[in-house]
């Protein structure tokens, strides 16, 4: 990762900290470091979509960032998700989003994930910020 994607990265990840409420899921500076803990190369992508492919969307754009040729994800080390919902989504779609990145990445793979709300998204968007290592 870049300074500049470290910086861009530390500012984002300020700010989920930051916009927590009581009914979200959080991710904390040790699910960071859990992720950060595997050996390899760190990537970084964010999303924002109706799709349900907007993790692999994030995940793309966080390969199209670095320049680097697309690994496979079963390659994946270790991964963290940041989701940002409307207040109206339901978990049963996060859900459906998150079952496809399950099923290609190794079962062995830490998966981490957070969940924030924030209502200035479109009623059937979702954000999504990953960090993962390969």
């Amino acid at each position: 990762m870049s300074k500049r994607d470290f910086q861009e990265f530390i500012s984002e990840i300020t700010e989920i900290f930051t916009s927590f409420k009581d009914s979200d899921i959080p991710i904390d500076i040790f699910d960071i470091e859990t992720v950060l803990s595997y050996k390899g190369v760190v990537y970084r992508g964010k999303a924002i979509s109706s799709s349900i492919d907007v993790i692999s969307m994030a995940i793309k754009d966080a390969f199209d960032r670095a320049k680097s040729i697309k690994q496979p994800l079963h390659q994946i080390k270790s991964i963290l998700i940041h989701f940002t919902i409307p207040n109206s989504y339901t978990d049963t779609k996060l859900l459906s989003m998150i079952e496809p990145i399950e099923r290609e990445i190794s079962y062995e793979t830490p998966l981490i994930f957070g969940v924030s709300k924030d209502d200035e998204l479109s009623k059937e968007s979702v954000g999504v910020m990953v960090l993962f290592v390969v």
